[in-house]
């Protein structure tokens, strides 16, 4: 393994709970083509593992991901709902260390202008 992948991130992509993985194929391979270490788990299938569905998300998230280098850290990538389970599937990845984005909510504040919001959002103080 290079030192260079042993120090960036997998990038996990996580699917909404109502789309598949193929959501994420265009940006995974746009990754992948700088030299990203990126997995796209499926999840598709979840609810048949019965009640309660969304820990029957993450497990099968989990499940997917349990190969993972225990001395990688992990960057999980949330589509639309997914971002909810984000949290839970960070806890079963434990003890790897695991950094959490929401690209949509960001894309949205820069989009609508919301500086002030933007700033909260991240714990800042915006500047005047």
């Amino acid at each position: 393994m290079s030192a260079q992948v042993a120090t960036t991130p997998v990038i996990v992509l996580v699917h909404s709970s109502s789309v598949g993985p193929s959501t994420w194929a265009a940006v995974a391979g746009e990754l992948r083509s700088h030299g990203a270490d990126v997995r796209v788990p499926s999840m598709l299938g979840f609810a048949e593992d019965g009640p309660p569905y969304a820990r029957a998300y993450v497990n099968r998230a989990a499940a997917a991901l349990a190969s993972l280098p225990m001395d990688r850290s992990v960057l999980l990538v949330a589509h639309s709902n997914a971002g909810l389970f984000l949290p839970a599937l960070a806890e079963a990845l434990e003890p790897r260390e695991v950094g959490l984005g929401l690209p949509a909510l960001q894309r949205r504040i820069r989009i609508r202008g919301c500086e002030s919001r933007r700033h909260r959002l991240a714990g800042r103080t915006p500047r005047r």
